[in-house]
């Protein structure tokens, strides 16, 4: 009897070992963040990788680029690392993916798979095409890492951009009481990162609750 209870002692040990290990893994679980999309004619998603409803996707590896209202006959896209600032300039060193695709009826897909990613890096998508488009032009962008400790937008940190979080913003704007945003709130609140929480923030947390932008 005293075997078959340490037996099942040690199995549920051992289960509660393997279970810690697993919450470990995905607490320190590398990702990409921040997508952003610049133009409207351009929409930059995570093609894999486990979103978590708050934009960040864990194990991301592969992303698609929608391009509407192209001209020409083919587009060229660019993916660089350009975490060191030097930004519109592809070397062998920031280069992380290029890509010729054909335009047909003005639209270009490209499934972006770029080499192994860098923990805290920045990362640009160029696209240029031989129409009226031309130049080399960054429509989009994405940050990789560990998940970050707050979100844009959500700033009661539920997952979710939506009217509450506009509602915080403005009750912070309008300096009521007991309503201050401080630490992760704060930097989750300020959207266009001009070092405040104000009516503008407030705005642009609708719109996104509202789908009309997309992207902060």
């Amino acid at each position: 009897m005293k075997r078959r209870i340490l037996a099942l002692l040690l199995a549920v040990l051992t289960l509660t070992m393997l279970t810690a290990a697993v919450f470990a893994e995905d607490a320190t679980a590398k990702g990409a963040y921040n997508l952003k999309s610049l133009d409207k004619r351009y929409t930059l998603t995570a093609a894999d990788g486990n979103n978590d409803g708050s934009g960040f996707y864990a194990n991301a590896s592969t992303f698609t680029l929608e391009c509407k209202e192209l001209t020409g006959d083919y587009s060229l896209v660019l993916l660089l690392d350009e975490t060191s600032g030097v930004t519109g300039i592809p070397t062998v060193s920031n280069l992380q993916y290029i890509d010729q695709v054909d335009i047909k009826k003005g639209e270009a897909t490209f499934s972006i798979i770029p080499k192994a990613m860098t923990d805290g890096a920045t990362y640009n998508v160029y696209v240029s095409t031989n129409g009226t488009d031309g130049a080399l032009t960054k429509v989009a962008s994405f940050q990789y890492g560990p998940k970050p400790p707050y979100t844009l937008g959500d700033i009661n940190n539920d997952h979710s951009v939506d009217a509450e979080d506009a509602l915080l913003a403005l009750k912070h704007a309008a300096d009521l009481e007991n309503s201050t945003l401080t630490g992760t709130y704060f930097s989750a609140g300020d959207v266009n990162k001009d070092s405040l929480v104000d009516a503008e923030d407030a705005l642009l947390i609708l719109k996104r609750a509202a789908g009309i932008e997309p992207n902060f």
